[in-house]
């Protein structure tokens, strides 16, 4: 993830602040040094649970249920707390006006994470400099990064002006906050919207998007000038998978009759788990390419000219705003992408040993970065659009009977 955040201060935390570091160190030595049996007995709990999950969750006899609660509790853990999201807004209000000041006729729009709230803790703010006249992106983004740098407002910066779309990336300062400025390219706002929508639609896009997030950055396949899998790309990814989607057959097999009834119903832990055999092993990527326009579809990459044959093995992701724009014509480091969603899905498959198991940390671990000032939900919950436990699949005496019926919640 980012650079840490303003060191040397080791020698001014306040009491308080010693204790939640010491706590993290002590979670995060006990979580790591691997002195527990088998079953995970003498593990802590995953920081992101609140009081007496475990005991929750073995009640719960299909582990696609047991799944389904800790996505939900991973993600209320990651939710943005108002100190955040306050401390983010004033960053974006001291760089817009440094950015008008030298651009009087701009606008200056945010765009990905930050307008559509899927932001991660250390995610960064993506935004746009817009109508600016510039003749040369490239040298207005110089001229914006020499000028930050002069004001004291930016630490780390790194212009990448050979890409496609050429950015400036910085740390703003005083927050730490990452940004990424582009100059005059409009589909970023756009794509905001279509995101927005499709969350309107779709309840688990963002639990889904949340967790996937956090799995690629632990993995530094998140950035795409280093080859990875971007935001958005990601978010088209999963988009067509849950247009496309059909769970009940892959659950059944792996979570018996309960299963299949759990991932009719839109459970995260089906949907969680197919994703990952969808793009880490079904889809035949140098051949076959993903789109999410029109209710989702797969493609025929030759058909489309989007075969590149020095790198076959590239993912083929079409804009659902631009046809002709493929979201994944930079990702060289896609076999590393391939790879590690196969493996997280065998991960998620293999045998659960205990109900005390928790899957999701098979996959995601928590830096001490994000760890610093979040403190477990006092209880459990939900998210917006997504119940934390199924009624009609909530506990394992519940769950035998066939009482199951159609229904499901369609399309959200």
């Amino acid at each position: 993830g980012g650079g840490g955040g303003g060191g040397g201060k080791e020698t001014e935390l306040t009491e308080t602040e010693r204790k939640e570091k010491d706590a993290i160190d002590a979670y995060l030595e006990a979580d790591t040094a691997g002195n527990w049996d088998n079953n995970g007995a003498g593990r802590p709990d995953p920081p992101w649970c609140p009081p007496g999950t475990a005991e929750r969750l073995r009640k719960l006899k299909s582990p696609l249920v047991r799944l389904h609660s800790e996505i939900v509790d991973f993600c209320r853990f990651l939710e943005p707390t108002q100190a955040e999201a306050e401390a983010r807004e004033a960053a974006v209000v001291r760089v817009r006006a440094a950015v008008l000041s030298l651009f009087p006729e701009a606008r200056f729009e945010v765009h990905g994470s930050f307008a559509t709230g899927m932001y991660l803790p250390n995610s960064d703010i993506d935004a746009v400099i817009l109508n600016s006249g510039a003749q040369s992106p490239a040298v207005c983004l110089k001229a914006l990064a020499l000028a930050l740098s002069r004001r004291g407002m930016a630490n780390r910066i790194q212009l990448i002006a050979k890409a496609r779309v050429p950015i400036v990336k910085f740390e703003e300062h005083p927050s730490g906050f990452q940004f990424d400025i582009s100059f005059d390219v409009a589909n970023g706002p756009a794509s905001a919207e279509i995101v927005r929508a499709n969350m309107r639609r779709f309840p688990a896009l963002r639990p889904l998007t949340t967790v996937l997030k956090a799995f690629l950055q632990q993995r530094a396949l998140n950035e795409v000038y280093t080859g990875g899998i971007g935001s958005y790309a990601l978010l088209c990814m999963v988009m067509a998978h849950l247009q496309l989607h059909d769970a009940s057959s892959t659950a059944s097999a792996w979570a018996g009759e309960s299963g299949g009834e759990a991932a009719a119903e839109g459970c995260l832990g089906a949907l969680l788990i197919d994703f990952f055999e969808l793009y880490g092993r079904r889809i035949n990527t140098d051949e076959v390419g993903v789109s999410c326009r029109g209710g989702g579809k797969f493609f025929s990459k030759r058909d489309k000219s989007w075969l590149n044959e020095g790198r076959p093995f590239l993912l083929a992701i079409e804009d659902p705003q631009d046809p002709t724009n493929d979201l994944g014509k930079s990702s060289y480091a896609a076999r590393q992408v391939k790879g590690a969603f196969e493996h997280a899905f065998c991960l998620m498959t293999a045998p659960v040993v205990d109900r005390k198991d928790f899957l999701l940390r098979r996959i995601v671990r928590m830096d001490p970065k994000t760890l610093r000032g979040r403190k477990a939900p006092s209880e459990p919950g939900s998210i917006a659009g997504v119940a934390a436990d199924f009624a009609r699949y909530a506990f394992a005496t519940e769950l035998g009977g066939g009482s199951g019926g159609g229904g499901g919640s369609g399309g959200g």
